[in-house]
């Protein structure tokens, strides 16, 4: 059981369809893609509407013991948040996406709601080796004009968490003693002028990209994460007319393959052997020295 349980810790999948598949194998690389462009159209933008809500709740909590108290920290908290999205709107993100293993079946078989997003070639699932990847990604040269390089698990959270209502007051207080704001004070109508200490802005900027609505739970993601100020740092191409900006982490990834798994799909022994060929292709072009295993999944999923 221990060593069924380490097999999943060291595990990421990463799916694809057949393109992407090729471009991977082809060029020895992954790309980490504009954060904009993911399926998930609030990625940043969550983190900042829960702390937004957490202010509203703040609010209307002590609105009825000082309601002049309540209105002026919750105007504090609003400049606040708005310091915040100006600041990671300063910065271009970039992400690649893998998916954690957790039981059997996913890791034999691959997750099915993966399998029906991943287009209708079936789709490929990688599975990488985690302390590989990681090492690599490590060592990446980024540039100095880059903010952040980070890795980790995706946090699915909702707006009742007790660490962001933490992160939000804690931050708040030391906010308006350092304005020295008189909470009391009627006639406090300016906007205030706040700077972000460079401690809370490197603290935003490790959870922020890691946080995501609980709706996506299910693909239990784990990340690749690059914050950069630089436009010109990027290469762009084209998904379904949708330009798409990226960075290309350039390291040796095949060499942290374990394993491909061909999705649900008709004639998939043909696919275990085309890949297969395309595999061993790749290893020779790379000048590598690695074996990689292509399976099948036995899912009974029909697209039509």
């Amino acid at each position: 059981m221990k060593e069924t349980k380490n097999k999943y810790e060291n595990s990421l999948f990463h799916y694809t369809n057949a393109d992407g598949l090729k471009g991977i194998l082809d060029t020895n690389s992954l790309w980490a893609t504009a954060t904009y462009c993911q399926n998930d159209q609030s990625e940043i933008k969550y983190f900042l509407s829960i702390l937004d809500m957490t202010a509203d709740d703040d609010f209307f909590r002590h609105w009825k013991e000082n309601l002049i108290a309540a209105f002026n920290k919750k105007k504090c908290g609003d400049e606040f948040i708005k310091t915040l999205s100006n600041e990671l709107d300063c910065l271009k993100h970039f992400i690649t996406s893998f998916s954690i293993i957790n039981d059997d079946e996913t890791y034999k078989h691959g997750l099915l709601s993966q399998w029906r997003g991943y287009g209708n070639d079936g789709g490929y699932a990688i599975e990488f080796n985690k302390k590989k990847l990681i090492t690599s990604f490590e060592s990446l040269d980024i540039g100095l004009n880059n903010k952040a390089q980070l890795w980790g698990e995706v946090n699915y959270l909702g707006p009742k968490n007790e660490s962001l209502k933490e992160f939000f007051k804690t931050n708040i207080k030391t906010v308006m003693n350092d304005l020295d704001i008189d909470l009391n004070n009627e006639f406090i109508t300016n906007s205030f002028e706040i700077i972000l200490f460079e401690q809370t802005l490197a603290y935003l900027i490790s959870i922020a990209p890691f946080t995501k609505n609980p709706h996506f739970s299910e693909e239990k993601e784990f990340r690749f994460y690059i914050g950069t100020y630089d436009d010109l740092c990027c290469d762009f191409t084209n998904r379904n007319g949708l330009i798409i900006p990226y960075k290309k982490l350039d390291f040796d990834i095949i060499s942290c393959i374990n394993r491909i798994i061909i999705g649900p799909s008709p004639r998939s022994n043909d696919r275990v052997r085309s890949v297969k060929a395309l595999v061993d292709s790749c290893i020779k072009k790379h000048n590598l020295n690695i074996n990689i295993d292509v399976t099948a999944s036995k899912i009974p999923f029909n697209r039509e």
